[in-house]
């Protein structure tokens, strides 16, 4: 597993990056690569059958009481976002103005059709990027040329941050951001938190793979609480440690999400 103290470890590489110099900036003929899906999402699906909770069963179903609810408001947040980036991930046919690489098609997100542009901007070692989206009845929000996001990566794609925004009662607001790295096609890392001007705000979940192994840490801001789940996406045995749960010792199941001795 890698550590938890990923935006140092975030700082340390960009740094490394920009040590580097100009020899890795994108130029006129080749566009720098995308932001991967993998940057956004996470995949917490053990967790979401209400059957699997039994009495037999108190560790796993105390995991799933902390990691579905949790991932499932922070993948409500992430439908739109993925969806456009994905569709961008589709077009091998982006256009450099004014030296910025724009990519612009459309797609359908709950049945609406949504327009977007996704623009990047290599700045020596590092790309910025925006997302713009119009849509007229997006979940009931009209959106025109609305910036849904914002981002910051290495000219790989492979290591960055994200900020998300929404039109909230009229006004653009910072939702959600993050800091991910990917290593490789079965490694990653991103940690996810609530900016400090929302309800809940610092309040910061962090979730990485490797192999098969899984992890959910969820630092419970405001609460005071620190949850820690993790699993094998391949066996289904895991653990938790919790601050409220348990006594805040570690509590284990098998491949049977029965309980057993850690």
């Amino acid at each position: 597993m890698t550590t938890r103290y990923f935006p140092l470890a975030l700082c340390i590489t960009l740094l490394s990056f920009t040590l580097v110099g100009c020899d890795l900036t994108s130029d006129d003929d080749t566009p720098p690569e995308l932001i991967p899906e993998a940057a956004f999402t996470l995949q917490t699906d053990l967790f979401q059958n209400d059957g699997n909770k039994t009495e037999t069963r108190a560790h796993f179903t105390a995991g799933a009481l902390r990691v579905w609810p949790v991932s499932t408001i922070i993948s409500v947040h992430l439908i739109t976002p993925v969806a456009v980036t994905v569709a961008a991930l589709q077009d091998d046919q982006p256009e450099f103005r004014n030296g910025v690489w724009e990519w612009s098609t459309s797609t359908i997100i709950n049945g609406q059709d949504v327009e977007f542009t996704l623009r990047g901007d290599p700045e020596g070692s590092r790309v910025d990027w925006s997302m713009f989206i119009t849509a007229s009845n997006l979940l009931g929000v009209t959106y025109d040329e609305f910036e849904l996001y914002t981002a910051q990566t290495d000219v790989s794609a492979q290591t960055g941050s994200w900020q998300l925004f929404y039109r909230l009662n009229g006004t653009r607001t910072n939702v959600l951001n993050a800091d991910f790295a990917i290593n490789g096609d079965n490694a990653k890392e991103i940690t996810y938190s609530i900016p400090s001007a929302q309800p809940h705000g610092g309040t910061a979940v962090t979730y990485e793979t490797d192999g098969d192994d899984r992890s959910f840490f969820w630092d419970q801001v405001t609460e005071g609480f620190l949850h820690d789940v993790a699993w094998d996406a391949a066996t289904q045995a895991g653990s938790i440690t919790a601050t409220n749960y348990n006594g805040g010792e570690q509590g284990c199941w098998d491949e049977n999400l029965d309980d057993v001795d850690c």
